[in-house]
């Protein structure tokens, strides 16, 4: 058998050749009658393991310098085999006729339903199937997108946001939607992604998809202003518990039978009981509650460095 290259010429004929054909044949004939003997054992082939496969290998390994054509035949032969270990039942023909490749990365999800975490594979493996033509953004793209959606039947919010993240930073705007469903996704605990999340997917969006994403970016913002009161309430109830020292030398004692029957919320959910005896309202002499509380409230702006609101220093 022959073997071709770029730099395969017809030599010059000599004179007692002259008026015959040529022994060679140029360049690029070559490849055509190579492609074509290859695609026409390839589309005879039951599977990878078919000896007519292992003769299409062998026509394409004729040209050495590999042109783009003979590299996607052999990258074709490559996806078939990468096809059957994810589970995909199908014949080398139908993968060659199939106009939606990424069809076929989506078939692989669903045989495999956990390969949604081996993101390198499947990248691969739409690359061999040129998914998206030459255009290798948008090939990532649609695989991220696919990875994200069945992370997302997983529940599998980290992995999910390692994709949207990336989908994110390479500005691919078809995934606003799967970006949407991850940061309208209670689980997924991390709010602040949440929130960077909603805003790519209302950047993205159309326009009739824009009134609800606002709904739920208000409600994921008023969550997220929740989240952060509560925090400083919780920070403010610890150093309140230091205050105590202050406490004791503001409240005078109350040796009285009567027990305080409610309590007073002062700022930052820090309650004092609130006792109404003669003795602790001032008609004995004592100081007045009034000014327990104003006192109070001094020492504990000093205690937590923090002003507390007029409406907390009150009877």
């Amino acid at each position: 058998m022959m073997h071709c290259h770029a730099g395969s010429v017809n030599p010059p004929a000599s004179a007692a050749q002259k008026g015959k054909a040529p022994y060679r044949v140029s360049y690029e004939k070559s490849i055509d009658l190579v492609l074509a003997a290859s695609r026409e054992y390839f589309n005879s082939s039951a599977s990878l393991t078919d000896s007519c496969m292992d003769l299409a290998r062998c026509c394409l390994q004729l040209v050495s310098d590999r042109p783009p054509a003979i590299q996607a035949e052999l990258d074709l032969i490559q996806a078939v085999g990468c096809l059957e270990e994810f589970g995909v039942k199908i014949l080398p023909l139908q993968v060659r006729l199939c106009s939606d490749r990424v069809g076929l990365i989506k078939d692989c999800v669903c045989q495999s339903p956990a390969c949604y975490k081996q993101a390198a594979k499947l990248l691969g493996l739409a690359e061999l199937l040129r998914v998206a033509g030459e255009d290798p953004e948008e090939r990532r793209g649609q695989v991220l997108i696919l990875l994200v959606e069945q992370a997302l039947r997983f529940h599998d919010y980290k992995a999910a946001s390692v994709h949207c993240q990336e989908l994110m930073a390479a500005g691919y705007s078809k995934s606003w939607d799967v970006c949407s469903q991850l940061g309208q996704s209670e689980g997924f605990q991390d709010l602040a992604s949440r929130q960077e999340l909603m805003a790519f997917a209302l950047t993205h969006c159309p326009p009739g998809s824009i009134e609800p994403l606002l709904a739920a970016s208000s409600s994921l913002q008023t969550e997220i202003l929740y989240q952060r009161v509560n925090f400083q309430i919780h920070r403010a109830g610890e150093e309140s518990v230091s205050a105590g020292p202050f406490l004791s030398k503001v409240l005078p004692e109350c040796t009285c039978a009567y027990l305080p029957s409610c309590t007073y919320n002062l700022a930052l959910e820090v309650s004092m009981p609130l006792c109404v005896c003669a003795a602790c309202t001032g008609s004995h002499g004592k100081v007045p509650l009034r000014s327990h509380w104003a006192t109070l409230a001094a020492e504990l702006e000093r205690a937590m460095h923090c002003p507390l609101p007029p409406c907390a220093i009150r009877v």
